[in-house]
């Protein structure tokens, strides 16, 4: 019984709105996407974009999509380096002068590679170990 209500809603929407035209549809979708992103040029809009509106998709939600995509990219990369950053080697400025400082657990973590391109800094770092 329930299937028949929604049935009959939807008859009387669709003999309540007559379909758009494509003009119409498309003025429409470029209101919506004006609304979500008031700042957009068309200049702004990627090229994958428009090839999905050429595919039929509104333009307004392809660019929704592609801009949420993005915007999740960009928030993973950040986590990613604040992660490599808290396991990078600790390096800290003491001076005026500039000089890096590596503790003696920093150098221990070092590969011989990095002790190599370090050596100088290391050396004068270790002049204020105790």
């Amino acid at each position: 019984m329930n299937e028949n209500k929604f049935d009959a809603a939807e008859e009387v929407k669709n003999a309540a709105t007559p379909p758009l035209s494509e003009e119409e549809r498309m003025t429409q979708d470029i209101s919506t996407l004006r609304s979500l992103f008031p700042a957009l040029t068309p200049e702004e809009i990627p090229d994958e974009v428009w090839e999905k509106v050429s595919g039929g998709e509104s333009l307004a939600a392809s660019y929704a999509l592609y801009f949420l995509t993005q915007l999740k990219e960009k928030e993973r990369i950040e986590t990613l380096n604040r992660e490599n950053e808290q396991k990078a080697l600790p390096r800290i400025k003491n001076d005026q002068a500039g000089e890096e400082y590596y503790s003696p657990e920093a150098v221990k973590k070092m590969s011989a590679a990095d002790v190599r391109k370090n050596y100088a800094a290391i050396l004068k770092s270790m002049d204020s170990w105790n």
